[in-house]
C-alpha cells in the first residue's frame, strides 16, 4: 500500500528521521482540503501525535509495585492479568489509565501464546497480560526520561519516532509529588518491608535520556 512509509525507530538522528518520515507521508499521498490520502485506496491516512500521560504512569508504578510486593499475582514468566489485578488491589479500571499505551515507548510487554504451549490441554492465560521489561522498571523507579511525544502514524497505528521534551515519570502527573504519594501508598496484601529503589524527588533528574 501507498502508506507503508519507511519507519525508522530508535534511530540516535531521531529527529531528522522523524522529518524525513513526514516529507515521505506527504509525497506518497493526495491532499484535498487538508486532507491526506492514500494513491492507492483514497483511505485518509495521518501522523498523529500521543503524549506519555499520567495514566500512563500510574499503570506502570502500579505494575512495579505488584510486581515487587505482590508476586502471588503473577504468573510463572512474571506477566499480571493488568486488569483483574488493578480492579482487585488499586479499585481502578485499566482502561481508563491507558493501560496499554505504554507499549508504544517499548516500556511493557504482552504475553505472546508460545508454540509448546498451543499443544496443552488447558494453556495458561495470555489475553490482557502484560509486564514491565526492564527499560520499564528504570522509567517506572524514576531513574530515567523519555521523550514525552510518540509520533504515529495511522491506518495502522505504526509507531514513526517521537518528538518534543524529555520527561521522568514523575512530570508525568500535574504535582511531582503525586508521584511520591502513589509510589508510597502500600498494597493491598503487602507484607511490608518492601522497597522499590525510587528516585521519589528527581523530577528533574538529568540521569540520561531515552533513545
Amino acid at each position: 500500500m501507498a502508506y507503508n512509509i519507511p519507519i525508522k525507530i530508535n534511530n540516535s538522528d531521531h529527529d531528522k528521521s522523524l522529518a524525513i518520515t513526514k516529507a515521505e507521508l506527504i509525497k506518497n499521498v493526495t491532499t484535498k482540503k487538508g486532507l491526506h490520502y492514500c494513491h492507492e485506496c483514497n483511505g485518509i491516512v495521518k501522523l498523529y501525535p500521543r503524549k506519555f500521560n499520567a495514566g500512563m504512569a500510574k499503570t506502570l508504578v502500579n505494575m512495579l509495585k505488584v510486581e515487587t510486593s505482590r508476586q502471588d499475582l503473577l504468573d510463572d514468566k512474571g506477566y499480571m492479568d493488568v486488569q483483574a489485578v488493578f480492579a482487585r488491589i488499586f479499585k481502578v479500571n485499566a482502561n481508563r489509565l491507558d493501560y496499554s499505551r505504554p507499549k508504544v515507548w517499548g516500556l511493557i510487554e504482552r504475553r505472546e501464546r508460545l508454540w509448546e504451549e498451543k499443544k496443552m490441554k488447558n494453556p495458561p492465560k495470555v489475553a490482557g497480560m502484560w509486564r514491565l521489561n526492564e527499560y520499564g522498571r528504570e522509567v517506572a523507579k524514576n531513574h530515567i526520561r523519555i521523550q514525552k511525544t510518540a509520533v504515529i502514524f495511522s491506518p495502522g497505528d505504526v509507531l514513526v519516532g517521537f518528538e518534543g521534551e524529555y520527561i521522568t515519570i514523575a512530570n508525568a502527573f500535574k504535582d511531582p509529588f503525586n508521584y511520591e504519594e502513589l509510589i508510597n501508598k502500600p498494597v493491598e496484601g503487602q507484607k511490608g518491608g518492601d522497597t522499590y529503589d525510587c528516585d521519589k524527588k528527581s523530577d528533574e533528574s538529568d540521569r540520561g535520556k531515552a533513545e
